[in-house]
């Protein structure tokens, strides 16, 4: 990004949220690659060269809108500094839901546009990693890591499905209704990888 000022100045990071919900809504009717410049800048108020202190073309700012959403998904589910991962579902979906619900559509843009694979495929690397890295601390000799990470990939895209759903469908159900499906998912998901690491499984043995 190119001549971007501080981003402790309220105005300039102001700015960029009315470019970024802009070209979101313009993402929904249109694909990326018809969206010129000059309609974005129209359809946010800004002026051509404003959008241009800030993004060197259009495709920068797709990127910077992904990489900051990411960004703040990891904030959510790294491991805590001093307490390490957080194993806690209930409170990692909540804080995810809500982070998602407040960006409405951005991630409407994110999940349900087939220009944003490469973001769906950094959700799941992210997620997986985090349910892998839980599941490994424990692992019996017997039980590989590649057969993990294979369980949490499915676990993670199914969970990944529900809020692709809900984006679909505006965000109809409450937060609180997502909340609670994924915690009900989660819950048995961990009730089976509790089953396959545990010493005495025969989880291997069926390969």
């Amino acid at each position: 990004m190119k001549n971007t000022p501080p981003r402790s100045d309220r105005r300039v990071r102001r700015t960029q949220k009315s470019i970024e919900l802009a070209f979101a809504e313009l993402m929904a009717v249109k694909d990326i690659n018809s969206i010129t410049v000059s309609e974005l800048a129209e359809k946010a108020d800004i002026h051509r060269a404003t959008f241009y202190s800030h993004y060197s073309d259009i495709p920068e700012l797709y990127t910077h809108i992904q990489r900051s959403v990411v960004e703040g998904l990891q904030s959510i589910v790294e491991p805590d500094p001093v307490h390490g991962p957080n194993q806690n579902g209930e409170e990692v979906f909540g804080m995810l839901v809500d982070y998602i619900y407040g960006r409405q559509n951005i991630f409407k843009m994110l999940l349900t546009r087939s220009s944003t694979r490469e973001f769906y495929e950094e959700l799941s690397k992210l997620f997986e990693s985090l349910y892998a890295d839980i599941y490994w601390s424990d692992l019996p000799d017997t039980v590989s890591k590649h057969d993990i990470r294979v369980m949490a990939r499915y676990h993670v895209n199914g969970c990944i499905s529900i809020i692709s759903s809900w984006a679909q469908d505006d965000f109809k159900d409450s937060p609180e209704k997502i909340i609670y499906t994924l915690g009900v998912i989660d819950v048995h998901f961990d009730k089976l990888m509790h089953e396959i690491t545990a010493p005495d499984s025969t989880f291997s043995q069926q390969f």
